[in-house]
């Protein structure tokens, strides 16, 4: 029975952490994207074949 509970207690404590990483991460990319300089538009040339 105590051993049960020691592994829900890690598990609820690795879930914990997961969650809060994830938190961060969103936070984090949500800050930083609107910074990101554009991106160049591409320049895209179709083949032509001249004689």
């Amino acid at each position: 029975m105590s051993y049960n509970k020691g592994l829900y207690s890690v598990l609820r404590l690795l879930t914990g952490f997961c969650f809060a990483a994830l938190i961060a991460w969103k936070l984090t990319v949500s800050t930083v994207t609107p910074m990101a300089p554009m991106t160049a538009k591409a320049k895209i040339h179709h083949l032509r074949i001249t004689r």
